[in-house]
């Protein structure tokens, strides 16, 4: 089921590809993994699009007002800008001062940036984008002058998901729960099986039975990794007839060399009918024109739900579905996140933020053109303002 992960939440039964079908490199269904023989597409597609949500706090501290917050985060990324946006509208009526700076997905611009802000006696820092080992003598400095650090999309030095590689203690003060997840990393192995569900469905809805999916991952960014590697294994348990060709690449490489990596890709794998994008960054870089030369696809997911693949949903020939990123509501989740810490509130007793997980297409939530998004499952904000306003 749709966002099996979510501790017991809702689990989607789905009925299994067709039968046939062969395996390729990174293959999924080739060994090892017995097929979730409960799948059905059109209930997957269906709660897809009703979207799942998860409940938000409903109690917490008031307002702590008068306080002065760093953002630092990656402005030069649609979603990272549109939570920024989000943080400060959330801050007005939290009545604090925002300072928000593009860190430049680099550990050294984001540890001097922690640092001006310790010298400027930021109450608060908000950091995006950037793991806490990577960090770690800037959360240090932080901690020693007793400003805590709120990690967003940043797998903390302690998260159980990193294996041997974890460390002794955390380096942020709290990191973003959503969605009935634990940690950043668990949050991103739970989009990473939506997607697979999600994709499979759309493709077995359109009548391809046998899917040879193009997945996309950016492999030094680790939660990026670690959701494409929730997504093959999600294929494999629902779709034992699908074949997965692997499209690995850095950020740096979409950036400079993006065109000619995904030219190149749809060149070598011409019987690719799926491909799998999960974050709007690889349109622009090359992803959009190799897409539209590539008469063989008949369906690309998911995206991160920001205007770039909202619009491409809607013009593309090919049946294109968006995971639709919640940015709003995550600005307004860290916004709460940073309100608790300020109060007081110890990070074991920090809440789950709740969310939600929606998709589109060009049937099915398709915003105006010219508007950021569809309109979310219900309204987070009212909920959040309810408990800063009422304590």
């Amino acid at each position: 089921m749709l966002v099996a992960a979510a501790a017991a939440a809702a689990t989607l039964v789905v009925s299994a590809c067709g039968s046939g079908g062969g395996s390729g490199s990174g293959e999924a269904g080739s060994g090892g993994t017995a097929a979730d023989v409960s799948f059905d597409a059109r209930t997957t597609l269906d709660q897809a699009f009703a979207g799942i949500t998860f409940p938000q706090p409903t109690q917490g501290p008031a307002a702590q007002s008068g306080k002065n917050v760093w953002y630092l985060s990656c402005l030069s990324y649609p979603t990272c800008r549109n939570q920024v946006s989000a943080f400060e509208d959330a801050a007005k009526t939290l009545g604090w001062q925002v300072n928000a700076l593009d860190n430049k997905v680099d550990p050294n611009t984001a540890i001097n940036q922690i640092r001006q802000a310790i010298s400027a006696k930021a109450d608060a820092i908000v950091l995006n984008a950037l793991d806490c080992s990577k960090i770690k003598t800037g959360l240090d400095a932080a901690r020693a002058a007793n400003i805590p650090v709120l990690g967003v999309s940043a797998a903390d030095c302690d998260d159980p998901l990193l294996g041997s590689a974890a460390g002794p203690e955390p380096g942020f003060a709290a990191v973003q729960k959503l969605d009935g997840t634990n940690s950043v990393l668990e949050y991103f192995q739970l989009l990473g099986r939506s997607n697979a569900e999600v994709t499979v469905a759309a493709a077995v809805q359109d009548g391809i039975t046998s899917p040879r999916i193009m997945r996309l991952a950016m492999t030094d960014v680790l939660y990026q990794k670690m959701k494409a590697e929730a997504f093959d294994k999600r294929v494999a348990e629902i779709c034992p007839n699908c074949t997965i060709t692997p499209v690995d690449l850095t950020l740096s490489q979409m950036a400079q060399q993006g065109q000619q990596i995904f030219r190149n890709a749809f060149l070598q794998n011409p019987t690719a009918d799926v491909v799998y994008f999960p974050f709007d960054a690889a349109l622009p870089a090359g992803l959009q024109p190799a897409l539209a030369g590539a008469a063989n696809v008949k369906v690309a997911c998911c995206g991160d739900g920001q205007s770039g693949s909202i619009d491409f949903a809607r013009s593309a020939a090919a049946h294109v579905i968006v995971n639709v990123s919640p940015n709003t509501f995550f600005g307004y989740a860290q916004a709460d996140i940073i309100n608790r810490l300020l109060a007081g509130q110890k990070r074991a007793d920090l809440p789950n933020e709740g969310g939600y997980v929606q998709y589109l297409d060009k049937t099915h939530n398709m915003p105006a053109p010219g508007t950021a998004g569809p309109p979310p499952p219900y309204d987070f904000v009212a909920g959040y303002q309810s408990v800063w306003r009422n304590g």
